[in-house]
């Protein structure tokens, strides 16, 4: 909310929204808590987020539709329980990792190209009826 508040001008010049872009924020706060706690007191969450504890669920049930965590509230205990979350953050694994696949996909596409290729070679050489 800081950083928002400092750039805001530069957000407006780039014509991004600063109620999206916090809502995003504020997504992937929770994102990253849920990706280092299995258990999350309802009080973490309002204080990450900077919102009132009514408004939490709400915020579970988003992180939850946009498939970055799945998510139990324990409303009695004033709680969540995590039992899957999606890593937020991008480091040397991850970037081998992404490495890895792009190279994947290099090849296959190559592979690709090579068929049509010998598909455009077969019927170029084909007599015209």
């Amino acid at each position: 909310m800081e950083w928002l508040g400092k750039n805001k001008e530069n957000l407006a010049s780039l014509g991004l929204s600063e109620s999206v872009i916090s809502r995003k924020m504020r997504l992937l706060s929770l994102a990253a808590l849920c990706s280092k706690n299995s258990v999350i007191e309802f009080a973490a969450v309002a204080e990450a987020l900077k919102i009132n504890g009514d408004d939490i669920e709400a915020w579970v049930i988003d992180v939850i539709r946009a498939g970055l965590a799945e998510v139990k509230i324990d409303e009695l205990n004033e709680k969540l329980i995590v039992s899957r979350s999606t890593h937020t953050e991008f480091g040397a694994q991850q970037w081998q990792e992404l490495q890895k696949r792009l190279n994947g996909w290099h090849q296959n596409l190559g592979e690709v190209q090579q068929v049509l290729d010998n598909v455009r070679t077969q019927l170029r050489g084909k007599p015209s009826n």
